[in-house]
């Protein structure tokens, strides 16, 4: 310990010298510090990061015994580890191996004679970037970019995370044996935030590259990445940049868990599990109530530092940076959409994989650029457009159905929100003229069971006295987050139709 720190360590605590003993690395809030203490930090060059125009600052302090009641003096909590979401393998690639089937599951390639991102800068916050390497030439701007964990302009990427990352947004498709991103004209702003070639980080870092992030130019901002536990500062620096008009992507992490990794859990964020060849959720991907979207999250090929790939790089992390990609896509062809827009519009035109609407495993869907199709719609909700409201609007909206030629069967509506518990999405099943229920049951069973369809149906849902919901109003307590509506007609022949519609209630834009 330096005489310059045990001075300091005595100004703050005293003469109690077991404070003094080892420097730790922690978070202070500005509004339980004096001035003076303030002032002596910065004097004394303690300060090791500053996160204005947050209320905390970093800093070395010694380390407090919980047993020292000195320690209430100051309030301070250890800055705490992060890590990145991913895997990489170099082994050779299995028979029949398809470089780019994530493309075709996410349907990528039937928007590129459209756009393919140019224009779109994606904040990378990950391990750094290689710039040099073959598929990324020209479309890292790391001259934007910084190295929080080293606190220099070098952005280079040291155990590879962040260039794979960065490949699987961006790399640019024009080598017949390299790889291919998801937006590959869009453009990465790399922020390192690992010191070195470490494989953990500290969240104060993340904090701050969210911070600078959230001042770019960049319209996403893509963490493939979770950190050990809950930490304030990382929120605030988030919901700034929500404020800025971010879109917010994380990793779920890859624990396998039923609960999704900080900061992934946090509703305005766009949580993203990983999903399989098939479809099916990936064994180790965390998944919950939190979850927003999967998307492909193993046997990808991209881009390792240098001029080699990884064949097979499987994780949620992947997963996320195919997400951000998506968005870069996304923001193209809709400049005039709000990012919370076009994160509605994502979950609405999501893969429903179960087919059961919102589901734990799956969030809303397997993310993906719908399909065009001509087909004549049977089975809709009708009424207004709109997927984003706010408190004092009202929504209008009705489930229509198209003659089924007196085909008979049963009617089943579900509503699936967030509520004021974190991590809980209740679904509520409604049935004409009668209670709510939390068990499924059909929407027209008190008026027959199967129920024999003779004409067009047009059912009220939101927007007047009589319809089922009410006159839908948009109250203030409702809960922030995406509201889903879910309509199934299970006709006796064993075939079914379904419709679905997903709106975003917002208390902030």
């Amino acid at each position: 310990m330096t005489w310059r720190l045990l001075i300091i360590c005595l100004f703050v605590f005293g003469n109690s010298w077991s404070f003094c003993a080892q420097a730790a690395r922690v978070v202070l809030s500005l509004q339980e510090i004096s001035a003076e203490q303030l002032q002596n930090y910065r004097n004394n060059g303690l300060i090791l990061r500053d996160l204005s125009p947050l209320p905390w600052i970093v800093v070395d302090l010694p380390e407090t015994s919980p047993q020292n009641t000195r320690s209430a003096r100051i309030s301070s909590q250890t800055d705490i580890k992060g890590h990145f979401e991913g895997s990489a393998l170099t082994v050779p690639a299995p028979e029949n191996y398809n470089p780019h089937w994530q493309l075709q599951m996410m349907n990528v390639p039937s928007v590129w004679d459209k756009t393919q991102g140019e224009g779109i800068k994606i904040a990378l916050l990950d391990s750094g970037v290689d710039a040099t390497h073959p598929d990324l030439a020209g479309s890292i701007l790391a001259d934007q970019g910084y190295n929080f964990g080293d606190n220099t302009t070098n952005t280079a990427d040291m155990t590879g995370h962040g260039t794979a990352m960065a490949g699987l947004m961006v790399a640019h498709c024009t080598r017949v044996d390299g790889s291919c991103g998801v937006a590959p004209q869009a453009q990465v702003i790399p922020y390192k935030l690992n010191s070195q070639d470490q494989g953990s980080f500290y969240s104060a870092d993340l904090a701050a590259a969210i911070l600078a992030a959230a001042a770019s130019d960049a319209q996403i901002i893509s963490m493939s990445l979770s950190l050990d536990s809950y930490a304030p500062w990382v929120e605030a620096a988030l919901r700034y940049a929500d404020s800025q008009g971010k879109i917010l992507v994380a990793a779920a992490g890859n624990g396998g868990n039923a609960s999704l990794n900080f900061p992934a859990n946090l509703r305005f964020v766009v949580s993203v599990g990983a999903v399989d060849k098939q479809g099916k959720r990936l064994f180790r991907s965390n998944y919950g109530d939190d979850l927003l979207l999967t998307a492909p999250g193993t046997e990808l090929t991209t881009p390792l530092p240098g001029t080699g790939y990884s064949q097979i790089y499987s994780g949620t992390s992947a997963a996320a940076a195919l997400v951000s990609g998506f968005f870069a896509l996304q923001l193209r062809l809709q400049p005039q959409a709000t990012p919370l827009e076009l994160v509605a519009q994502a979950l609405n035109n999501s893969e429903d994989y179960a087919k059961e609407g919102y589901s734990p495993e799956y969030g809303f869907g397997i993310v993906k650029i719908p399909a065009a199709d001509d087909s004549p719609l049977t089975l809709w909700f009708s009424g207004e457009n709109k997927l984003v409201y706010q408190a004092g609007e009202n929504l209008l909206l009705n489930l229509s159905l198209k003659q089924q030629d007196e085909k008979q069967g049963n009617l089943y509506l579900r509503l699936n929100f967030p509520s004021t518990q974190p991590a809980l999405r209740p679904s509520l099943f409604k049935i004409w003229q009668n209670s709510d229920s939390v068990v499924k049951m059909s929407y027209n069973s008190p008026l027959a069971s199967p129920y024999l369809f003779r004409s067009d149906l047009n059912l009220s849902l939101f927007g007047n006295p009589e319809a089922l919901f009410g006159v839908g109003t948009v109250l203030p307590e409702m809960v922030e987050g995406a509201y889903e509506l879910l309509g199934t007609l299970l006709f006796t022949e064993n075939t079914r139709l379904q419709a679905r519609k997903i709106i975003w209630i917002t208390k902030h834009r």
